[in-house]
């Protein structure tokens, strides 16, 4: 538990002013202000994480975490850009003591050689959990109090009676990102659970998790309202597996690429007059 109790304390705030400057960058581009909505923000957010702006397309790696031995990822998670991991698991025989920690530390190693291998986003996606367990447990992060180690404690706990196995190698991978500067796109419920989970830990890390899609359940826009997501895709599909993690990912190249390929009014000669088109915010 110690060393999960040190990687918590190491989560910083990010960075505000590598943040400022994506969103000036954006507003000097040939567009009214906030007009790209959502990827303006999604990218402003992933420089604050990594203390830099993303001048090219990041280094994409989706952990998917299987409850069950044999069965393969999802083929819609997978493209020719973006590496998929499929991580089964840990099963009884393979546990002691301390399910929950072990578990942690599971998704804590799998994300750390990830990111040691070149991974400079991480996504997550997991199989298809009873929606009974899930929005249980849901419900009880909601109400959690506390932070810590304390909250450490509580969770373990409840983990632990809830038998939510998935979200604990979630909860290690979610804070192997914030530990080390490295955004977690979010898929379904049970990916918004980790990501509150952590911010339990250290509320420094709900800044690490990005999270757009919004499945069916009202938990999952209850979690984002207290992380301060904005659900860019409130698709409200009732399924995981991936879909929004990948739904994410792409919009996020999407927000990269007008930041770095778009013209800006300075550039194509327009008067600082013209310039002040009328700001838009309704997204």
């Amino acid at each position: 538990m110690n060393t999960i109790v040190k990687m918590i304390n190491t989560i910083q705030p990010l960075d505000a002013q590598a943040s400022a400057m994506v969103r000036q960058r954006f507003d000097s581009l040939i567009k009214p202000r906030g007009s790209l909505g959502i990827l303006e923000e999604m990218t402003a957010q992933t420089a604050g994480i990594r203390q830099a702006a993303p001048l090219f397309l990041l280094n994409k790696t989706i952990i998917h975490v299987a409850a069950q031995q044999g069965l393969p990822a999802p083929s819609f998670i997978s493209s020719p850009a973006i590496t998929t991991v499929l991580l089964p698991l840990l099963q009884q025989d393979q546990l002691k003591d301390g399910t929950v920690l072990q578990l942690i530390r599971q998704g804590i190693a799998a994300a750390s050689l990830q990111i040691d291998q070149g991974a400079e986003m991480l996504g997550i996606s997991q199989d298809a959990i009873t929606d009974k367990s899930v929005q249980s447990l849901a419900g009880e992060l909601l109400m959690m109090q506390g932070q810590g180690k304390e909250a450490l404690d509580k969770l373990v706990c409840l983990l632990e009676r809830c038998e939510n196995h998935p979200v604990a190698v979630l909860l290690g991978i979610i804070l192997t990102g914030a530990a080390r500067r490295v955004p977690v796109v979010l898929d379904g419920l049970a990916t918004a659970c980790a990501a509150l989970a952590a911010c339990r830990l250290n509320s420094n890390s709900g800044g690490y998790t990005i999270g757009v899609y919004l499945s069916s359940y009202p938990e999952h826009e209850q979690i984002f309202a207290m992380l301060g997501h904005k659900p860019g895709l409130p698709l409200r599909l009732s399924v995981g597996s991936g879909i929004g993690t990948i739904l994410t990912l792409s919009l996020l190249d999407a927000g990269i690429k007008a930041l770095t390929e778009m013209g800006t009014f300075d550039g194509a000669g327009v008067s600082a007059a013209l310039q002040d088109l009328p700001q838009r915010q309704d997204y």
